[in-house]
């Protein structure tokens, strides 16, 4: 359970994150994110974590998580269930057709370049 003090310290760290706030440019846009905006948000959510979660054996939370800023790009992860065994061997399988449906597409794309340059 986290302590008053705790509690206390996170929320200042919340206040002063808020602070200033960021305008849109009024043109329909986001609003400007600084890497001090992203990188202190990031942090008070890891405290977050640390004060609900107890660590594991190894120092590692339950929890993870991963910001964007959406300004430069989008996230584009998933999160990826731990598999039974069962699940293995299918997402093996899957994993097997996966990687000949991409070899057969770039086996495709060589032939239709190599066909470009013939015809050009």
């Amino acid at each position: 359970m986290a302590t008053k003090r705790q509690i206390d310290v996170l929320s200042y760290k919340i206040c002063k994150w808020l602070y200033p706030r960021r305008k849109t440019d009024g043109q329909g846009g986001w609003a400007e994110i600084e890497p001090k905006d992203i990188n202190g948000l990031y942090r008070i959510i890891q405290e977050l974590i640390k004060l609900k979660c107890a660590p594991d054996a190894d120092g590692d939370f339950p929890i993870e998580v991963h910001i964007t800023n959406r300004r430069l790009g989008y996230h584009v992860g998933a999160d990826i269930p731990y598999p039974s065994n069962d699940e293995t061997k299918r997402l093996r399988i899957l994993g097997g057709l996966c990687a000949s449906a991409i070899e057969q597409f770039h086996t495709a794309l060589r032939i239709i370049e190599e066909h470009r340059r013939e015809t050009d």
